[in-house]
């Protein structure tokens, strides 16, 4: 209680100050809480090249995930009538908040320099992290690697060339370069030819036959209502399952374009003389993670032809991808439609109209195994008024590992439509409405069992004042959930159980003064599943989840800035969990899965050192009422609190 009781008087202190505009992590969260990693992916990219904004083309600008059509209009449009002479400037000419601000200065630059000059960046990273307390696997020899995560990233860019390198490697691995990417690029003829070697990535279309940011990871307003088609880039992630390693080219003469690539992966792999799993764990620990290393290879070639006329942009891209090792048969009951064998090719057309405020794009695409997939988004746009529409249809005997999935789980094929729309009714006033109903015709994995579900979404932005606004969000979602049935003879069995779900949030922000921002929230859940009778019976449930939070955000000087959190949580158990984003260290973002009952406080220093030099340090802990330990096996720890410590360096030119 005396913990509580203090809670609620740093919450009411802190509630002082509070307010803001567009939040982050409504860009970068899904649904369901968690991270959305594809958009996180185009963010990465403009971090890594810093563009300026003074140059950079305005089909490059239109693809910044916090944009929307009206903020690129608005920076085109004052470029036009003279350049941006610093950020001051470009703040007062284009009315950018200070958070948006801030962000914006990680991801482009202001410069000014001559033609004739060469334009060259340079930027490299240097990160440390580990968690508290030890896990028993360090005191065991489990783990035979130190407790200290580390990261080296290096990226570099001229007029026509771009080269990345990037090594890392996970609490208890030995190697220090365990995880290794790498890339180099060069540009010809103008920019109309482009050669890349090393670790890259495809992403065009809509991501059906290589991903891209448009499954249902990302069905929401802000990321449908702006749709982009990608094409090749140099691949720096920590993911270590969705690069393709050898070469590749891309020519775009005129209105066509054309890319050819070739590809030897090594996947991680539980095989003999055939596989038995494919573990994207991406960890190499114990020995039997480190005898899945690398145990296969992939070979793969493909490429894609695409041709952009005045009407729009049409399009078609295959691969055929053969394994070392073929894949063996899973469980005909719960992996009905598995992928099985050693060979697999997908081809798929896509197709995009964008005019006068209107779009609409799509993608078919279909597998070695006769399965096929397709999806359709609708936009309109206007200055004050966006609606999206988006249809998919995945069936269940479509294999093809590298597309984006559209499943609310990560194995589950999946059919349905999105409808959404936000209305900005007055400036920094928005209301955005949205419906997602889906259906599993058959679950990949799990439960051989179909299920259906429906997601109502309802959120309101409205600014009161300078600096204040107030932030209001409805969820209503219904679906199956996980079960155990308890028969009268033999041993549980897992099952679904009908739910319902209603979420309420409210966020209170507020910027009281320059360099100074802080936002309240206050979030609820209910869960409710309904009693089921017959030969296996499920108990009814009713559950709750709440939320109280507080961010604080100072900057103390030109060279230093503060960020800080602070949160109680208090669930009924995993299933009516709360999320909440979290600030990392810079090039990360973090979303923490909360239940239980607890408090998590997080505080994150930067100081700029020099003026290329930027230092970052990052502490959070999580403290949880009645826990005597957390975890099983190598990974379990003892005591009530876990927590993590990171530093990181940059020097950025």
């Amino acid at each position: 209680m005396n913990r509580i009781r203090t809670g609620a008087v740093i919450w009411l202190c802190w509630t002082c100050w509070v307010g803001c505009q567009t939040f982050l992590e409504d860009y970068f969260t899904k649904a369901d809480g968690q991270i959305d990693e594809a958009l996180i992916e185009d963010l990465h990219e403009f971090m890594e090249k810093k563009p300026d904004l003074n140059t950079v083309s305005p089909e490059m600008l239109s693809r910044f995930p916090l944009f929307t059509e009206r903020n690129t209009e608005i920076v085109l449009r004052e470029r036009e009538k003279r350049p941006f002479s610093g950020w001051r400037d470009f703040r007062t000419r284009t009315g950018t908040s200070e958070i948006m601000l801030d962000c914006l200065q990680s991801c482009f630059s202001i410069t000014h320099f001559s033609a004739s000059a060469i334009s060259w960046r340079c930027r490299v990273r240097q990160r440390i992290q580990r968690s508290f307390p030890e896990s028993d696997g360090y005191k065991t020899g489990a783990y035979p690697g130190s407790i200290w995560k580390t990261s080296t990233r290096l990226h570099a860019s001229a007029e026509q060339a771009e080269t990345g390198w990037l090594c890392e490697k996970d609490p208890g691995e030995t190697a220090w370069n365990d995880h290794w990417t790498g890339y180099g690029s060069l540009t010809f003829f103008r920019k109309k030819c482009q050669v890349i070697a090393g670790h890259y990535q495809i992403r065009c279309g809509l991501g059906l036959v290589f991903g891209g940011p448009y499954g249902s990871r990302s069905l929401s307003i802000q990321s449908l209502r702006s749709v982009n088609t990608r094409s090749l880039r140099g691949y720096l992630s920590a993911d270590e399952n969705h690069a393709f390693s050898g070469t590749a080219a891309k020519l775009s003469p005129g209105r066509l374009m054309v890319i050819v690539f070739y590809a030897r992966n090594q996947r991680d792999a539980a095989a003999d003389s055939v596989i038995t799993s494919l573990p994207e764990t991406g960890l190499h620990r114990t020995a039997t993670e480190t005898g899945c290393k690398n145990r296969i290879q992939e070979t793969m070639t493909g490429g894609r032809i695409a041709v952009t006329t005045c009407m729009g942009t049409l399009g078609c891209t295959g691969y055929q991808s053969r394994l070392s090792l073929p894949l063996a048969a899973g469980d005909p009951l719960r992996q009905h439609f598995a992928f099985q064998g050693d060979l697999n090719r997908v081809a798929g057309m896509d197709w995009k109209y964008d005019r006068a405020g209107f779009c609409i794009a799509g993608e078919w695409a279909a597998s070695e195994s006769g399965g096929d997939a397709l999806i359709i988004h609708t936009v309109y746009r206007t200055v004050f008024f966006d609606w999206v529409f988006s249809y998919r249809h995945y069936s269940p005997d479509f294999h093809n590992p590298y597309a984006a999935g559209f499943s609310s789980g990560d194995a589950a094929n999946e059919q349905g439509w999105f409808m959404g729309m936000q209305i900005d009714y007055r400036e920094g006033c928005t209301l955005g409405m949205s419906i997602n109903l889906s259906g599993t015709p058959w679950r990949t994995y799990f439960l051989p069992m179909p299920e259906r579900t429906a997601d109502l979404y309802i959120q309101a932005d409205h600014r009161i004042g300078p600096g204040l606004t107030i932030s209001g969000r409805l969820r209503f979602r219904s679906g199956p959930v996980q079960a155990t049935g308890m028969p009268e003879n033999g041993p549980p069995v897992p099952t679904l159980q009908n739910s319902r779900m209603h979420q309420v949030r409210l966020r209170v922000t507020f910027i009281p003064a320059p360099g100074w921002q802080t936002e309240t929230r206050l979030e609820s859940n209910r869960l409710r599943c309904s009693q089921l009778q017959g030969d296996i019976p499920i108990p009814g449930r009713s559950e709750t989840g709440f939320l109280m939070a507080q961010k604080l955000s100072v900057r103390c000087s030109r060279s230093l800035t503060l960020k800080a959190s602070w949160v109680s949580y208090n669930t009924d158990n995993y299933d009516t969990r709360v999320y909440f984003y979290e600030n990392d260290l810079p090039g990360n973002m973090n979303s923490c899965m909360l239940y239980g009952r607890g408090i998590r406080r997080m505080i994150l220093l930067t100081w700029k050192i020099r003026k290329y030099f930027k230092l970052s340090v990052k502490y959070a802990a999580d403290t949880r009422d009645a826990l005597e330990m957390k975890g099983t096996g190598p990974d379990r720890i003892l005591g009530d609190t876990a927590g993590t410590f990171g530093l990181q360096i940059e020097w950025n030119k």
